[in-house]
């Protein structure tokens, strides 16, 4: 997402908060989609308070998306319209809106964070604009390094046995 250094470790740090709350076995499916949701608001509000905070060295975007990247609904999604083109088109289909509203819930969630910060922050210039644009990124000779560190971590979020690692 084109960050820096300070919004890897910040989006980071959201998404361990977001993996931990996930991996809460004794709630039920709607009792983990509003936890998480929650959590969203909180790295929304993070995120953005954050980029207040330090406007010249940190992005919105990149955090945020970053640290909301683990529930965020792409393979329900590729798996629906697979569902769909095999023939099953009442599966795929539902699965496929569960996955839009879902992801539509999440964002909603990290908007009103953003939105939340702006108010304790008393910015009253509304949300700004270049909190969405990175322009101090990572250099990508370091993405030699962090492509396959980023495979393992998002791999672990499967619980993979250890034959099934990208080594």
């Amino acid at each position: 997402f084109n960050g820096s250094w300070p919004d890897m470790l910040c989006a980071g740090v959201g998404g361990l908060i977001l993996g931990y709350v996930s991996t809460w076995g004794i709630l039920t499916k709607q009792e983990r989609i509003l936890l998480e949701a929650l959590s969203s608001w909180i790295i929304g509000t993070f995120a953005y308070g954050i980029t207040l905070y330090w406007p010249d060295y940190t992005c919105f975007g990149a955090i945020a998306i970053a640290g909301a990247l683990d529930i965020l609904q792409g393979y329900k999604m590729t798996f629906s319209v697979v569902e769909i083109l095999s023939k099953n088109p009442v599966a795929g289909s539902a699965n496929f809106m569960e996955a839009i509203l879902y992801t539509s819930v999440i964002t909603t969630f990290l908007k009103l964070g953003q939105g939340t910060a702006s108010f304790l922050f008393n910015e009253d210039e509304g949300f700004a604009d270049t909190s969405l644009e990175c322009s101090n990124a990572v250099d990508k000779y370091w993405l030699f390094l962090l492509v396959p560190l980023g495979s393992m971590a998002w791999s672990g979020g499967f619980n993979p046995d250890y034959n099934e690692l990208p080594m």
